[in-house]
């Protein structure tokens, strides 16, 4: 992904920490290019920052940037404002 990183909205990762401490199997949609979306279902594994970037490790090992999450069980997360330090 070549976009600048944004970060999430801070009271977001409630929702990534507990399917991560339940571990559930959770629906999440993502943007994966312009213009197009992938529906991924999978349990979450652990979070994790690596250059300024945060991610999200899946039960198969991928990673998701943050910022490409769209829904997560239909919460819309890019309805939500962006945390601000």
């Amino acid at each position: 992904m070549d976009k600048i990183y944004q970060p999430i909205n801070c009271s977001l990762y409630d929702y990534l920490e507990a399917a991560i401490t339940k571990n559930e199997t959770v629906q999440l949609l993502i943007s994966v290019q312009e213009e197009k979306e992938q529906e991924i279902i999978s349990k979450f594994k652990d979070l994790f920052t690596k250059k300024g970037e945060e991610f999200l490790v899946l039960e198969n090992g991928s990673t998701i940037r943050l910022d490409q999450i769209l829904f997560l069980n239909g919460i819309n997360f890019k309805a939500q404002n962006y945390c601000s330090f």
